[in-house]
This record gives structure tokens, C-alpha cells and sequence, in this order.
């Protein structure tokens, strides 16, 4: 079995069960695909909706693995519906991010949050993990925060 830098990567039903307390829906089951095993959430919605395509903001939890025993990573994905609410949403994103590296024993890495709320895409590494805040522009701005273990 591959050993993780972050342990509870190596754990999938307690790390499941953690990520589920940070309040944005409970993490369904561990499952196979042809890409490999995953597990998510439910997009937890929130704030008004937009004028524009009638939708509300959005945040989910997902976990991929390359194995069944471990997850590589775990990725908050939050859709930016409603852009008058942006900055609402990101600042969920950052308390769901504090939250989440909390939740696996981790140090929050220093200028995480203020890129979280100033949108500006960054990366931080360490020996135990790689962060990633990423942003996917499209009709909507979508925005990844993907925590890789070494």
C-alpha cells in the first residue's frame, strides 16, 4: 500500500466522515470508474439567484483516487452563478478551505486565504501536500481548491 504524507488520505471512510461535518453536504460512498474511485458530494447551494441563468451559487466536495485504499486528492469546486454574490461565495470557499485542511491535520498555508478573496489563482507546496486554487472561466468563473498528498 502507498504511503501518504497526509494520513487520513489513506483512511477513505473516516475521511468521508470528516469532510462531511464542514457543512456543505454529506460525502456519498466510495466508487470505481474507469478513471479510477471518487466520492462526492451533493452541490450545496446557497444565496440568491442569478437574473441572468436563474441559478444560485454552489460548493461540493470530491475525492479521487488512483486506488481503492487511498484518495491522491481531495478538490472543493465552487460555481460562481450569481456574480453579484462573488464575494459571498468566496468567502465560503475560504471557510470551507479552512475548514477542509483542518479536517486533515494540515497547516493552513500562509496567503491561502487572501488569494482565496483577492481571486488571484496561486500554489502552495510543502513536502507533505501541494495546493492548488484554479480558476476555469467559462459563462461562469469556477474555482478548484485541490490538496494533493505526497
Amino acid at each position: 500500500m502507498e504511503k501518504l504524507k497526509i494520513p487520513l488520505y489513506s483512511k477513505i471512510d473516516e475521511l468521508r466522515t470528516e469532510l462531511s461535518k464542514n457543512g456543505i453536504g454529506k460525502i456519498g460512498s466510495w466508487k470505481k470508474d474507469e478513471l479510477g474511485w471518487y466520492s462526492f458530494t451533493d452541490y450545496h447551494s446557497f444565496g440568491n439567484t442569478s437574473s441572468v441563468n436563474g441559478m444560485q451559487n454552489n460548493i461540493a466536495y470530491y475525492i479521487n483516487g488512483r486506488q481503492k485504499e487511498n484518495a491522491n486528492e481531495v478538490k472543493i469546486v465552487l460555481n460562481i452563478n450569481n456574480d453579484k454574490e462573488t464575494k459571498k461565495a468566496l468567502e465560503l470557499l475560504n471557510t470551507i478551505s479552512q475548514k477542509t485542511i483542518k479536517s486533515l491535520n494540515l497547516e493552513m498555508p500562509k496567503g491561502l486565504s487572501q488569494s482565496i478573496v483577492n481571486q488571484k489563482p496561486n500554489e502552495f507546496e510543502n513536502d507533505i501536500y501541494r495546493i492548488s486554487l484554479e480558476l476555469d472561466k467559462s459563462k461562469i468563473d469556477t474555482w478548484n481548491l485541490i490538496i494533493y498528498t505526497k
